[in-house]
């Protein structure tokens, strides 16, 4: 594994971690969600699933996370999908002519599906993704919380490591650009959810998945984080098994090219 720095498409530098098991292995773009980082224990299992298969990984710190530069304030999604298009284009740079699909998870995996259309992807795979963002930022908070929110500015987000964190307005307004229903790519495309996920309703991923012909793995019982016994496993198995039957790869193989 290589520690890497790239520009962030915006003048600023992101950092991952490049996992490549030959020169000539598929790449998968690992997108991490709101407030977790590149060295998450789900993006080290996704990147060691894939290994396993002779599938390559970048990890990386979006914008204002992890290692990356940014301030957690100026957060948007258009932020995000901006570091997913400048992550394809180092891979192309280093890698020209390896293949290279995208997953990601809650807000990574809302940049990644809206960042497909305009990428060369091979396979879109989605865990738990944020994709109707604005609508459901609104439900949750409610009234009167949306309204503090315009009003002060900014509310403090709690990551994962129970961390606060200013998250600015800026982030709620920008994502009125963005309607999932509109998003069209090429790619095969999987989601996978748990139907008990607290913050992004599996009835949203469903809907996407009819419309979009994608394939959808329910997983019962988990919530948004996979917190159940095996449940986790079983995310990341849906996602390696597919990379896997995009990239034509064999279980036994050390490299190998999509067929």
């Amino acid at each position: 594994m290589e520690r890497v720095e790239y520009d962030n498409g915006n003048g600023g530098k992101l950092v991952g971690v490049l996992d490549m098991p030959s020169n000539h292995s598929p790449i998968v773009i690992l997108c991490h969600g709101l407030g977790s980082s590149k060295d998450s224990a789900t993006y080290r299992g996704i990147q060691h699933g894939l290994e396993l298969h002779g599938i390559g990984t970048i990890r990386f710190d979006f914008y204002a996370h992890g290692e990356s530069d940014g301030h957690f304030d100026h957060l948007t999604l258009t932020e995000g999908i901006r570091n997913i298009k400048a992550t394809y284009d180092y891979l192309k740079s280093r890698y020209p002519h390896s293949h290279i699909g995208i997953q990601g998870s809650s807000y990574g995996g809302a940049a990644a599906f809206f960042a497909a259309p305009d990428l060369k992807l091979e396979g879109v795979a989605l865990c738990c993704p944020a994709l109707y963002y604005q609508k459901g930022k609104k439900k949750r908070m409610g009234p009167a919380k949306m309204k503090e929110w315009e009003k002060k500015g900014f509310v403090y987000y709690t990551n994962f490591a129970g961390r606060k964190l200013k998250l600015g307005y800026g982030f709620y307004e920008d994502l009125a650009d963005y309607d999932p229903e509109k998003v069209t790519f090429d790619a095969p495309f999987m989601i996978v959810h748990g139907d008990k996920d607290q913050n992004w309703p599996v009835t949203d991923s469903k809907k996407i998945a009819k419309l979009r012909k994608a394939k959808m793995h329910v997983i019962k019982g988990a919530d948004h984080n996979y917190t159940g016994k095996g449940q986790k496993d079983k995310m990341i198995d849906h996602v390696v098994h597919f990379f896997m039957d995009i990239f034509a790869m064999d279980p036994e193989h050390t490299h190998g090219h999509k067929l």
